[in-house]
Parts: C-alpha cells; structure tokens; sequence
C-alpha cells in the first residue's frame, strides 16, 4: 500500500494569516458577528501580515523607512480617508482594506491634522505646539514616521518647497 504524500505544506506565513483570520471572524456567520466581538484585521503586530500582502503593489514598505530618511521637501498625505475626533484624540482610517483607529499622542495629534497632500513636512511640523510649548521638529518628524508605519501617512518625495 502506498502511503500518500502531503501536497502542500502552508508557510509559517500562510499559517500565521490564516490564524489570523480565524481570530478576526473571518469565517464567523451572520449570526456569530452578532454574539461574539472580533478585533479588526491588522491591528498592532499583524499590520505585518497586511504589508507582505501589500508588497507588490507598493513602491515601499513602511518598515523600510528610517525617520531620519524624512525629509523636510516631502508631502506627507493620507492614503484613505482619514477621520479624526477632536475629543478623544482618535484618528479613524478609512482604508477599504484596512479599516484601523489609533489613539494619538499630544503631537501625533498636531502633526496628523495639518497633514493635507499639500504642505511638506517642514511646513507641517513648522510651529507645532503642544501645551503652549513649541515642539522640536525631530519629534514632529518621529510622530509621522510613527503614523506612517501604521498606514495614516505616506510621503510623495521630492516635491519642492
């Protein structure tokens, strides 16, 4: 009797998403979405799993981008709607495939809503001021690099002044 060969063994990629899925209702019914909360896909460590899906489509991948490789001429924008509730300091994205919130912190706060495809990064963190306090632009410029490797912002290079 021949003993049968495993086909195709997943990778600890395609395990991992699949694990994924599974926690975030992804196959849940009807009926189980309305008894049970699901996290929503890609949240926190898992962006990862969102980004390798991504890469081929994309010229870079944020976990590339070193902050000091921001540059004061780049216009950072936001890549899908970008919601954000003045009380709660919370920034809803609005990306089709990946939907996500974020709490923001006091300069996330400020650099994130002067964020609009037009200003570059140095006129978006020029003046920034927290608590009255004017706010260094290297920290100005590790808020966005924070909200760019979690999918708020994306930067068009090489844009002049």
């Amino acid at each position: 009797a021949a003993v049968a060969a495993v086909a195709y063994e997943p990778s600890a990629f395609a395990r991992r998403y699949e694990a994924h899925k599974r926690a975030c209702g992804w196959y849940a019914t009807a009926e189980e979405r309305e008894r049970t909360w699901y996290p929503p896909m890609f949240q926190g460590r898992d962006y990862a799993l969102y980004e390798t899906l991504f890469a081929p489509y994309a010229t870079r991948l944020a976990h590339t981008l070193l902050p000091t490789a921001i540059q004061r001429d780049w216009v950072p924008y936001a890549p899908a709607d970008v919601i954000l509730d003045p009380v709660r300091h919370i920034a809803y994205d609005g990306d089709a495939i990946w939907p996500h919130r974020r709490f923001l912190d006091p300069v996330e706060w400020e650099v994130l809503w002067r964020v609009d495809g037009i200003a570059t990064v140095g006129h978006v963190v020029a003046g920034v001021t927290v608590a009255g306090a004017v706010v260094e632009p290297s920290v100005c410029t590790m808020a966005l690099w924070r909200l760019a490797v979690e999918g708020f912002v994306l930067f068009q290079a090489g844009v002049a002044p």
